[in-house]
C-alpha cells in the first residue's frame, strides 16, 4: 500500500490555485515567431525535428496545467505530455525547486536526507522485495544502467529486446530501440547493438499472433531466441521490455506474456527489466506501474520523465540481492556527480505527493476509461477507428483502411492530427510502426471538460473527414 503524505498547501484545491498563472510575456522579451523560427535552423541541430512542422510550428512559450499557451496567448490543450506527470507549472513542484536550488543544489559527497525521504517514499509504491535504488539523470541512463548490471550480476552479453521497442539514445539504447532504427535512412551508421536479440512485437491487433493464447506464443518466440543464442554459445543477460510499448503504438500485451517470458529467461539465468519511464506513476490507473497488470515482478523496473515532471531525474529500483551482486563487481565507487541531487529530489518529492494527494491516479483510471468507452462508442459512426487500447490516461487510437483488413491509413492519422490542432487547438500526435496510432497520453491533471473537448473534436473532425 502506498503511504499517504500530506500536502502543506490543504489537500485538494481548485486547479486555478494549483497551477501559476502566465508570466508578463512583455516582460519576458518573447522572440516573434519567423525569428525564432530562422535561429532555430541556423543553430539548432537539423536532426531535432518538430512536431507539427507540416502545418506550421508552434512557438509555445508557457504553460499551465494541462495547457500550453503560444505567443499570443493561445491556449492549446495538451494531450501528448507523459513527460509533465501532474500538469504544467504545478505550484508545489515550482515551489519544491526554487526552495532547493537556492539551499543546496549539488551535494555529492555526504548522505542526505532529502535521498533517504525520497527513497522509502518512492519504495513505498513496490513490493517490498524492492530495496534498492540506483539514482540517474534521464530514461535513457537508468536503461543503459539497468543493462549494465544484468551484465555484470550474470556474467552473460545478450539482450532481447522487442521490434518497436524504444529505450534511449545513447549509442547502446538505440541499438535495442528498433523503432528508432526503422526511422533512420539505409546510410546510418547505427545499427542493430551486436549482442541484441530482436524478439517480434506482441501485437494482439496486427502481429504475427492474435487471438486467445497469443500471450503465450509471443512468449515462445522468447524461449526460441534463448535457443538460438546458446546454440551460438551464448548467454542471455537480460530481457527488457516497455510495460505498455509506447513508440511502437500503443501496443497493449497480450495476457500472460510476461509472465510466460520471465519464465523463460530466469531460467536461461537472465534478469527482467521493464521500462515504466512512460507508463508510470499512476497514469495506468488501476495501476501505479502498469507491469503489474500481467501479474509479474520484474528483476529491475526503469523509471524516469515523469518522475520530475520534465526536470531531468531517473532511477533503477532493483533487490538487494541484485545490488549486492553487482557491487561485489564494480565495488563502491560508482559515483556520477548529479545522481540523486538534492534539487532533483526535492522535485521528485513534490511530484510523488502531488500524484498522491490529488488523486491524481484515480482520475486517470476514471477519466481513461471515459475516454475509452466514449472513442469504442465512436467506431458505430467512423469506420477509420479500427482499435482503441490502453490504461488509464495511455491510450492508443488505431486508423486503418479497412477494419476487416486492418490496414494501416498513416496518412489519415497524420489528417486527423493536423485538423484536431488547427480547428480545435488540440495536441494529439501520430505514432506506431506504420504512424497510424493517435497517442493520448495527457497529463493527469486533465478534467472532464477536457476530455468532452478531445472526444468532441475528434468526432467532428472525422465526420468533416467522411471517415
Amino acid at each position: 500500500m502506498a503511504m499517504a503524505f500530506n500536502s502543506s498547501s490543504g489537500g485538494k484545491e481548485c486547479q486555478e490555485k494549483l497551477y501559476l498563472g502566465p508570466p508578463n510575456l512583455k516582460k519576458h522579451k518573447v522572440l516573434p515567431k519567423d525569428v525564432a523560427a530562422n535561429l532555430r535552423k541556423e543553430y539548432i541541430s537539423p536532426s531535432l525535428s518538430v512536431h507539427y512542422s507540416k502545418v506550421g510550428a508552434l512557438d509555445i512559450v508557457y504553460g499551465k496545467g494541462a495547457y500550453l499557451y503560444d505567443e499570443k496567448d493561445q491556449p492549446y490543450l495538451d494531450c501528448i505530455n507523459n513527460v509533465t506527470q501532474v500538469g504544467h507549472c504545478h505550484a508545489r513542484i515550482v515551489k519544491a525547486f526554487a526552495s532547493q536550488v537556492s539551499t543546496l543544489s549539488c551535494d555529492h559527497y555526504t548522505n542526505s536526507d532529502l535521498r533517504e525521504k525520497y527513497t522509502t517514499h518512492l519504495l513505498s509504491h513496490f513490493p517490498k522485495s524492492f530495496g534498492y535504488v540506483f539514482y540517474t539523470n534521464s530514461g535513457t541512463e537508468a536503461n543503459d544502467l539497468a543493462l549494465h548490471i544484468a551484465e555484470c550480476v550474470t556474467g552473460h552479453t545478450e539482450v532481447i529486446a522487442l521490434e518497436g521497442a524504444y529505450h534511449g539514445h545513447s549509442k547502446h539504447l538505440i541499438g535495442l530501440s528498433t523503432y528508432k532504427l526503422r526511422q533512420q535512412n539505409k546510410e546510418s551508421s547505427s545499427r542493430v547493438n551486436p549482442h541484441a536479440w530482436v524478439a517480434p512485437v506482441p501485437d494482439n491487433f496486427r502481429g504475427i499472433h492474435k487471438g486467445e493464447g497469443a500471450g503465450q506464443m509471443y512468449a515462445d518466440e522468447i524461449e526460441g531466441i534463448i535457443t538460438k543464442a546458446q546454440d551460438q554459445g551464448k548467454q542471455v543477460a537480460s530481457f527488457i521490455a516497455e510495460a505498455f510499448l509506447g513508440c511502437a503504438g500503443q501496443v497493449q500485451l497480450p495476457e500472460g506474456y510476461l509472465k510466460a517470458s520471465f519464465g523463460y529467461v530466469r531460467k536461461a539465468g537472465g534478469l527482467c527489466i521493464i521500462d515504466e519511464v512512460q507508463t508510470g506513476f499512476g497514469r495506468a490507473g488501476d495501476y501505479f506501474w502498469l507491469h503489474e497488470s500481467q501479474g509479474v515482478v520484474p528483476d529491475m523496473v526503469t523509471i524516469g520523465k515523469p518522475m520530475g515532471n520534465g526536470h531531468p531525474i531517473s532511477a533503477v529500483v532493483t533487490t538487494q540481492e541484485i545490488a549486492e551482486r553487482y557491487k561485489k563487481v564494480i565495488g563502491e565507487d560508482a559515483m556520477q556527480l548529479y545522481r540523486g541531487n538534492p534539487v532533483s529530489l526535492a522535485v521528485a518529492e513534490a511530484v510523488l505527493t502531488t500524484i498522491e494527494v490529488e488523486e491524481m491516479q484515480a482520475n486517470a483510471k476514471n477519466l481513461g476509461g471515459y475516454v475509452k468507452r466514449k472513442i469504442s462508442d465512436m467506431m458505430d459512426r467512423h469506420s477509420c477507428i479500427g482499435d482503441i487500447r490502453g490504461f488509464g490516461l495511455f491510450l492508443g487510437v488505431e486508423i486503418v483502411k479497412d477494419r476487416t483488413s486492418r490496414e494501416p491509413d498513416g496518412t489519415l492519422c497524420a489528417n486527423i492530427v493536423h485538423k484536431v490542432l488547427l480547428e480545435h487547438h488540440i495536441m494529439i500526435k501520430e505514432d506506431g510502426m506504420e504512424n497510424n496510432v493517435i497517442k493520448i497520453k495527457p497529463p493527469l491533471c486533465f478534467s472532464q471538460k477536457d476530455a468532452d473537448k478531445l472526444l468532441t473534436a475528434l468526432d467532428k473532425v472525422m465526420t468533416g473527414l467522411g471517415v
